[in-house]
């Protein structure tokens, strides 16, 4: 008993539960898993922009003129309606079920249980998140604001017992602990009065129908009565919270006039239970579907006509002078800790007829105020689209004469001349060429061929179920009976809940040539290929097989992608521009940032992996085939699986990229954008590292380059590697020792800093991050390393060797590896200046740590790998290989798993030969 109570609460089976996305074979109302997730997304945008509205933002006013009043943004100030679906849906369920149960027990059910049962599901977890707001909350943030967010966790310290007996919607809503938690109470409190329905309803359909109207219809005239007596407005959005008679309060928060939809929810769900248990076929005529389609071609013209229409009349306004310096960029708060955002308001000056955006960047002596980082000073003006980048640096020169002495501030800008960069926004960003016709005709032709797909299929599995309905129909035409003269249930069960569709569609394969049924042809499958309902579920399915041998590789994945993104993030911070540059001279010398600043070195364990992963499975094919290979094969399998794709991603960013945003900095986005109209095809060749790194189309994309020029010239390892260990080993050992030569003399020569403030440092001509940072011949230690263990894996598996190591050993193992690793991170601690970012190390420092930091990070993966996949790994290997496992797929995606799938089959395959031997 105190082992179940304890397992209870095991971390990987609770988190593998919650990222378990499959889904049962019988799922008779599928559509309410896509009903709930849209609803819920529907009710997360709306409740984002009110929390904003209520919080408050910057140009409140503009929004309630020009954005609420808006016809395409009512859906999210409608987002509300979607509350009514989740207690629709709470109703039918809790009817659909309940009768279930009470079918199957002769209508007998314990009460008792039907009330513990919600009250223990839901009450200890919203018992633990008040304490959590109580308790804990204050202390996750601060700011100007937050003390509003204090305010209302303190409402919980003295009115908890509310929440707890679901009843605080009854009580004024500025009293409320954790305000959405208003639903919860509806919710209980329609589940506490719903046996007053479901009894009557079960022993009488009319008595039950009768008493949901009684209470239907009361609920109507009391919220009617309710809006026409205190002449509420009935949106959300225009009611006032805090006063004593609103919307929100007396209407929208009340079981009174929430429960309609849960009645409603009651109804459906008897109806659906009645038609599923007595086996009832529903079938619509043609005339039917021709008036439902009429009536839907009718609401979708009109809604056409409006959406169209409605744009057309435009708001006209006068340039007025007040509001063209209000759209200005003046000074903020913060210039002596590095604010140099200057920018105005962007959308104010765009919504002014005539007039247009534009960006002025200065040079900043930082040394003058005290700052430590090097800054431009950003700053945004509204002028006339008739005025020239010449023409505003001109006039700001002529501008900046005016200004008396006595203010020193302008002293600090360097002088403006013609070569200061003025950025001027219009709106298309780009033009609507001929690439950009033809590249939107090619995505409408993916999305056709992806929906036509997608109807295939739902038509072909719509064939197999009538089929297998009609062989259950001519089935319980002549039950069975077995030895007790009772009929035998299986063919009576609704269609799925005893075997899975594909097993039914198997049993009456026989019946296919009946039926005219055959198998798809060529286009079909070209066309399967392209189905959208099947490719999202194999994108969305977090299964994982059940033996993973090398399940290790699943953790370090994730743990290396979501340290990759957290580094990238502070990174692509800190060079757009931030309000508190300062705060990084506080916050990068940090020992603890460490792990955040050199986030770097986990896109070595991509390399690391990829190697591994490519040395083991060719080696594998290679034994299948006497050691033969298609080296064709084996280039156009890599090409053909990443170009098409890269392809469409640059297209992508070249014609549709620069429509998907705009504002004061989005210049930015769009000059990257242009770099890859000229020089796409240094990415296609993978070879953009080679080129300038100002210059490069997705500058992130250097790791493809990198690893496809690894993938090109790894035969000249693996064909040495398969006829002779040490020739392979000369090979590859050449090759490591010449990157860590050529690594060591452009960081000593160059004097280039390691640290992670190297990699901000700007586009310059000699800089850490284009000469070394995204250089192969830097990168490729760590990839021959995965090469030479994914060899190692090879021997000892297909040897059938059994490693047995000593604890002592062991523990001398992960001491080392977890030294080696904590080394390469943390020791870059000590090359920060206490007065300036510039590191402290010495040049020699600078070679040694450059050289071999990546040798050092990629032994410590060896042993991981090797300790985790032997049984050494403990209670690491069980928390990185499972609970990963399915969080994985999620974030990288089907295909990214093909490899490790492979070698898992193979590694378990062999184990299972080996346990046998």
């Amino acid at each position: 008993m105190l082992q179940e109570i304890v397992l209870c609460f095991a971390f990987n089976r609770n988190i593998s539960k919650l990222l378990d996305t499959t889904i049962g074979q019988s799922q008779s109302i599928g559509c309410l898993h896509g009903i709930r997730v849209i609803s819920l997304t529907w009710v997360a945008l709306g409740h984002t922009f009110m929390f904003n509205f209520l919080i408050g933002i910057e140009n409140m006013p503009e929004a309630l003129v020009n954005i609420l009043p808006s016809f395409f943004f009512q859906a999210v100030g409608n987002a509300y309606s979607s509350v009514d679906t989740f207690f629709f849906m709470s109703g039918f369920l809790l009817c659909y079920l309940t009768f279930t149960r009470m079918a199957k027990s002769d209508g007998k059910i314990s009460w008792l249980l039907f009330y513990f049962h919600r009250i223990w599901r839901i009450t200890p977890l919203y018992a633990f998140v008040i304490l959590f707001i109580i308790y804990h909350h204050p202390y996750f943030g601060d700011g100007p604001k937050w003390y509003q967010v204090l305010y209302v966790d303190s409402l919980c310290e003295k009115y908890w017992w509310r929440n707890l007996l679901y009843i605080n919607n009854y009580f004024p809503f500025t009293d409320m602990c954790i305000g959405w938690s208003w639903y919860l109470s509806c919710d209980m409190q329609f589940f506490i009065i719903s046996p007053l329905i479901l009894l009557p309803l079960f022993r009488s359909q009319t008595a039950g129908i009768l008493v949901s109207s009684v209470l239907f219809f009361a609920s109507l005239v009391v919220t009617g009565s309710l809006i026409g007596k205190n002449h509420l407005a009935t949106s959300v959005i225009s009611a006032d919270p805090f006063s004593p008679k609103n919307y929100l309060e007396l209407v929208y928060l009340q079981p009174y006039s929430r429960i309609p939809a849960y009645l409603i929810g009651i109804i459906m769900g008897y109806i659906m239970y009645r038609q599923i248990s007595e086996h009832h076929r529903i079938r619509l005529s043609s005339c039917y579907i021709f008036c439902g389609s009429v009536m839907i071609s009718y609401a979708s013209a009109g809604l056409l006509s409006i959406a169209v229409e409605y744009p057309c009349a435009g708001l006209e306004k006068l340039m007025l002078r007040k509001e063209t310096l209000d759209a200005f960029g003046k000074v903020p708060a913060g210039v002596l800790v590095g604010n140099s955002e200057w920018l105005g308001d962007y959308h104010e000056c765009t919504s002014l007829q005539g007039l247009h955006y534009c960006s002025i960047n200065f040079g900043v002596n930082s040394s003058s105020l005290g700052l430590r980082v090097p800054l431009q000073l950003k700053y945004g003006v509204c002028v006339p689209n008739v005025c020239s980048e010449d023409e505003i640096i001109r006039n700001i020169d002529n501008l900046t004469q005016f200004i008396p002495t006595e203010y020193r501030f302008l002293d600090l800008v360097t002088p403006i001349n013609a070569d200061t960069p003025v950025n001027c926004q219009d709106f298309p960003q780009r033009s609507y060429d001929a690439g950009f016709i033809c590249f939107t005709v090619f995505c409408l032709i993916l999305a056709i061929l992806m929906l036509s797909g997608a109807a295939l299929d739902v038509f072909q599995k719509y064939k197999k179920r009538k089929m297998i309905n009609d062989s259950k129909l001519r089935s319980s035409s002549y039950p069975s009976y077995g030895s007790t003269g009772e009929t035998n249930n299986a063919a009576d069960a609704p269609l799925g809940e005893d075997e899975p569709l594909m097993d039914r569609a198997k049993n009456v394969e026989s019946s296919r040539s009946e039926t005219g049924g055959s198998q798809p042809g060529m286009l079909q499958e070209v066309l399967l290929c392209f189905a959208f309902n099947r490719n999202i579920s194999k994108l969305l399915d977090t299964t994982v097989g059940q033996s993973q041998s090398i399940g290790c590789l699943h953790g370090i994945r994730v743990i290396s992608i979501t340290w990759v993104a957290l580094g990238h993030t502070f990174g692509f911070s800190v060079m757009s521009g931030i309000e508190n540059p300062d705060l990084i001279v506080n916050t990068l010398p940090s020992f603890f940032f460490q792990a955040v600043g050199n986030a770097y070195s986990a896109v070595d364990t991509f390399f690391f992996m990829s190697g591994f992963l490519l040395c083991y499975l060719t080696f594998t094919r290679m034994t299948k085939s006497d050691g033969k290979i298609s080296w064709l094969l084996f280039y156009f399998h890599r090409i053909w699986r990443i170009t098409p794709l890269y392809a469409f991603i640059i297209l992508f960013m070249i014609y549709h990229h620069p429509y998907f945003g705009d504002g004061p900095k989005w210049y930015q986005a769009i000059h990257f954008d242009s770099l890859c109209e000229k020089y796409w095809w240094r990415n296609l060749l993978y070879i953009n590292t080679y080129f300038p790194q100002a210059d490069m189309c997705i500058q992130w994309s250097w790791y493809l380059s990198c690893d496809m020029q690894f993938f090109i010239i790894s035969p000249l390892i693996l064909l040495p590697l398969s006829r002779s260990q040490n020739a392979g080993i000369l090979v590859a050992s050449v090759m490591f020792l010449s990157s860590l030569v050529v690594t060591g003399s452009l960081i000593g020569k160059n004097h280039l800093a390691t640290n992670s403030v190297s990699l901000q440092n700007g586009f310059s001509a000699t800089n850490y991050l284009e000469l070394v940072y995204i250089q192969p011949y830097s990168r490729i230690p760590t990839y021959l390393i995965g090469m030479i263990m994914g060899y190692i894996m090879y021997r000892q598996i297909s040897e059938h060797r059994r490693i047995r190591l000593s604890s002592i050993i062991v523990s001398v193992g992960w001491a080392l590896a977890f030294a080696a690793g904590i080394s390469v991170i943390y020791s870059t601690y000590t090359s920060y200046g206490n007065v300036t970012l510039q590191s402290e190390w010495s040049n020699a420092v600078n070679v040694l740590y450059g050289t071999f930091s990546r040798l050092g990070w990629s032994l410590a993966l060896c042993w991981v790998v090797f300790a985790c996949y032997y049984g050494y790994g403990g209670l690491l290997s069980i928390a990185i290989e499972y609970p990963c496992a399915g969080l994985e797929k999620l974030i990288l995606g089907h295909e990214s798993q093909s490899s490790e799938a492979k070698c898992d089959e193979e590694v378990s395959r062999r184990k299972e030969v080996t346990t046998v031997t």
